[in-house]
């Protein structure tokens, strides 16, 4: 590798589920998380991105489509980082936005990702009603910051250990491994428990049963992916729809904070999703490119438009038209697979790829068997009870979370010990 990809690390962390263990049989699941570097640009730092979602929720998008749509969504979110703003619009019959363009920190997310889901089909495609309303929300250059950044330190600081064990996401107390490229093999290995001397009350450990096991957060992380990855129930009703207004459906109500001028540097964009089919409003497509040409002329700076269109029936020309009137690209999307190279690809540089081909290999110590390993990545097992996770591409700071089950053999009762759980091998290219 070249001197600028060995300085692409990407950072490695193993948080077990228990911090001690019984010396009897046992199992034990343990998280390995994976976070891509921030790929920068040449002035060493990349630009906010300001980007209005605008989802086609008519009864045409029902089943298939609506769920690639929502897959596409809370992919956009976990592309985002903490500087760059999400805005979501959905129209059907009615245009309504669902909540206004706000800053991407790790506590709005959960809260965007949950409206979202509660996405339904209904009525008919106000494409153009849904359209205008993005571009009114990229027009007014202001955003919702729902966790300003000073805020969030203080509640940082202000947090018992007991509550950031707790929190939603990776333990703090957790090991970190820096896993580099060698020139020999490109491969870097570390020890599942490699942590330093004064963190080895962190590390999983044999020894007499506790009174009570003390679950980390990963105890919460693995019932979230196994109910991800869990065959789906049969869906049963109609999901409520999320209150009309913003302030309504984000943060139980809370009223939404002021408004706050969007950086000058930002790139701003508007994702048009939809089948193409238009039968409500502007329905002709001249009409409707001649209006979004003259709403990009009379703005500065003008939000380039790009479109996806989901399932084999909807209007390419149209999609094609809009994305051209835009400065945009138009993607067509049938599976889940072509999400992320159709977003990496509208996004431009601003998610540049960090890796490439990444796997994550685990080689588990003798004794110990592994069991399920929760993931929407392609796994493969080989001799030895070894298993390796086919990862993919990560994007710029992008995260990835991987849960393995493991069943642990009996060991003598002689006292707490550290014990070896296996070695973790991650390869990618950069």
């Amino acid at each position: 590798p070249n001197q600028t990809s060995m300085q692409r690390k990407i950072l490695s962390s193993c948080t077990p589920e228990y911090n001690l263990v019984p010396n009897d049989k046992t199992k034990l699941t343990f998280n390995v998380h994976l976070r891509a570097p921030e790929v920068q640009d040449e002035d060493g730092k990349r630009p906010t991105v300001a980007l209005s979602a605008v989802i086609d929720t008519s009864g045409s998008m029902e089943g298939s489509k609506l769920q690639l749509v929502k897959e596409s969504c809370n992919f956009i979110l976990d592309q985002m980082s903490a500087k760059d703003k999400l805005g979501l619009v959905e129209y059907n019959t009615v245009c309504r936005e669902v909540f206004a363009l706000s800053r991407a920190s790790e506590g709005f997310k959960p809260e965007a990702s949950r409206l979202i889901q509660r996405l339904e089909a209904e009525s008919r495609t106000n494409l153009s009603g849904g359209l205008f309303l993005g571009f009114e929300q990229q027009q007014k250059n202001k955003y919702l910051d729902w966790e300003p950044e000073e805020d969030e330190d203080k509640l940082k600081q202000e947090e018992t250990p007991r509550q950031a064990e707790e929190a939603d996401g990776i333990s703090e107390q957790s090991s970190f491994v820096e896993v580099n490229m060698r020139d020999d093999d490109s491969f870097s290995e570390a020890s599942m428990v490699e942590a330093p001397a004064e963190d080895k009350a962190t590390d999983p450990t044999l020894c007499p049963p506790p009174p009570q096991p003390k679950r980390t957060a990963v105890s919460q992380l693995a019932a979230m992916k196994r109910a991800r990855f869990a065959p789906a129930p049969l869906h049963q009703g109609r999901t409520p729809q999320p209150p009309a207004g913003l302030s309504a459906g984000l943060f139980a109500g809370r009223a939404a904070p002021n408004e706050t001028r969007l950086e000058e540097e930002a790139v701003r964009s508007i994702f048009l999703f939809t089948d193409g089919l238009a039968n409500e409003g502007l329905t002709r497509q001249d009409k409707l490119v001649d209006t979004l040409t003259r709403l990009l002329a009379s703005t500065t700076p003008p939000p380039r438009v790009c479109t996806f269109g989901f399932g084999e029936d909807h209007s390419a020309e149209l999609l094609g038209e809009l994305a051209k009137a835009g400065a945009g690209t138009y993607y067509f999307i049938d599976k889940e697979e072509g999400i992320a190279t159709a977003f990496a690809d509208a996004l431009g540089g601003l998610l540049s790829v960090a890796a490439q081909n990444v796997t994550l290999e685990f080689q588990p110590a003798e004794g110990v068997q592994t069991g399920a390993v929760h993931t929407p990545f392609a796994t493969t097992r080989t001799g030895a009870g070894a298993v390796t996770v086919a990862v993919g591409d990560l994007f710029s700071e992008e995260g990835k979370d991987v849960l393995f089950d493991v069943e642990l053999p009996p060991v003598p009762a002689d006292g707490c010990q550290d014990y070896c759980v296996g070695t973790l091998r991650l390869s990618y290219l950069d």
